[in-house]
């Protein structure tokens, strides 16, 4: 396959509902897509007037091209719709808006959105830093319903990273994957334990959308792909604009915090890409269309790159403000499952598998963090756990854990099917991830039993 280079950035066309405007040259009115109207200035003239514009982004000028008469291969058949063949894909289509015009020629809406449609690969490697939590909502099909099957969204999430890793590949792009684990300031930590109590409200509410313990599910199945993966021990923005600009790479995140960190005064020295699209095997980049925030203020990017750890930490850093005793350990989590209201915290229930295994890591006090229910409220657990080896031999057995510790609680009857299945799966997670801590044990290889009984 010929070799392309990265297409030019390309104006995303939008779905558009027309609007009349009265042109100031001729005085007739005439129709024109908002689409147009919200990003072209003074866009006052009908197509017999008035026939190219530009529009002005942050990085790049894109030409639209309002015709003046019919396109080959297309007739409009309305004055809003368009239909003809499209040069890429050679498909008839209609388009409710005047079709963009790529290299002088019409293309439908599918690829006039992604001209790479017939794949490329990048003649020079692409070295690319990956968002790891940004980019997981498209990962893993996490859209905002209720009662959806986590079950489902595991498997699914885990063939799609499969299929990413394969395409960048194919697309001669090398990735590492960096995962937040880290809380850096005080300001930070009060913002992740607000969005944990929203989470814990929405779970309650039968609407949380993010499975628990994603992020070590996802941070393992790259690494299976023999893929690196860092997990952050500072602020996980400031860690990926760090290794991006000190070894020259791209990043991969919809964050647009990233336009705010500058380098001996220039913003941003690295490409930004936005999201992606898997086509006919090969790993597609869209160009991150956004600003730098005016409130905001710039960030000087850390030097040198800050540490980061490749398995996944059992145990947090403390931020700078937070007082505890040097022999103490934190271990923070949020919440972790769907029914808070009828259970207690799965963290509290497998609290004696974790101090077998504080045990057995030496670990002689952990102070313990995390939100459950209690008399009608939120309430956030902040104690000392003390290890203790009592239940050490169910570290290396998942299926006794499980049963013991869990084995009381029946399905509530107000609780529909798929929502206890979904509980059924957070109970599995929670003592997975302790088990592997302990053992060499992947997640796939301590999952993939217990996925099919769901």
């Amino acid at each position: 396959m010929e070799q392309k280079d990265i297409p030019d950035q390309q104006q995303k066309p939008r779905r558009a509902t027309q609007q009349n405007v009265t042109c100031s040259e001729c005085q007739k009115e005439f129709v024109i897509p908002h689409y147009l109207i919200k990003r072209i200035v003074n866009l006052t003239k009908c197509k017999h007037c008035y026939k190219m514009k530009s529009v002005n982004n942050s990085k790049s000028t894109v030409e639209f091209e309002i015709p003046t008469a019919d396109l080959p291969g297309w007739k409009q058949i309305s004055q809003s719709k368009w239909k003809g063949d499209c040069e890429d894909c050679g498909k008839m289509c209609e388009l409710p808006f005047s079709p963009g015009k790529g290299k002088d020629s019409p293309k439908c809406q599918g690829c006039f959105k992604n001209v790479a449609i017939q794949g490329y690969r990048f003649k020079t490697q692409l070295k690319l830093y990956i968002d790891g939590l940004n980019i997981m909502f498209k990962l893993f099909n996490i859209p905002n319903k209720l009662l959806l099957s986590w079950n489902d969204q595991l498997k699914e999430g885990l063939q799609s990273i499969d299929r990413f890793v394969k395409a960048a590949l194919k697309s001669n792009v090398l990735i590492e994957v960096f995962i937040d684990h880290s809380i850096g300031t005080k300001e930070t930590y009060l913002k992740n334990k607000s969005r944990r109590e929203r989470d814990f409200i929405a779970g309650c509410k039968d609407s949380l959308a993010i499975m628990p313990g994603i992020g070590w599910i996802m941070g393992d199945r790259f690494k299976e792909n023999s893929i690196p993966v860092h997990y952050s021990s500072v602020d996980c923005d400031d860690t990926i604009a760090s290794f991006a600009h000190a070894h020259n790479a791209a990043i991969l995140s919809a964050d647009k915090d990233f336009f705010r960190y500058t380098f001996n005064d220039q913003d941003h020295p690295f490409q930004l890409y936005s999201t992606f699209e898997v086509v006919q095997g090969y790993l597609c980049l869209n160009t991150h269309q956004g600003s730098r925030n005016e409130a905001t203020t710039g960030r000087e990017i850390l030097q040198p790159i800050p540490l980061t750890f490749h398995e996944y930490p059992c145990f947090m850093l403390p931020g700078d403000w937070e007082l505890l005793p040097a022999e103490v350990t934190l271990y923070r989590r949020g919440t972790s499952t769907c029914l808070l209201q009828d259970f207690p915290s799965p963290h509290l229930v497998v609290r004696p598998l974790r101090q077998a295994l504080y045990s057995l890591l030496e670990k002689a006090v952990v102070r313990e963090q995390f939100p459950t229910w209690a008399n009608g409220e939120i309430v956030w657990i902040d104690e000392d756990v003390h290890a203790d080896s009592t239940w050490e031999k169910y570290l290396s057995d998942i299926n006794g854990a499980i049963k013991s510790l869990f084995s009381h609680q029946v399905q509530p009857a107000h609780q529909p099917e798929q929502r206890w299945k979904n509980y059924l799966l957070s109970q599995k997670m929670v003592v997975a991830e302790i088990i592997t801590w302990a053992s060499a044990a992947t997640a796939k290889s301590l999952l993939d039993t217990h996925l099919k009984e769901l």
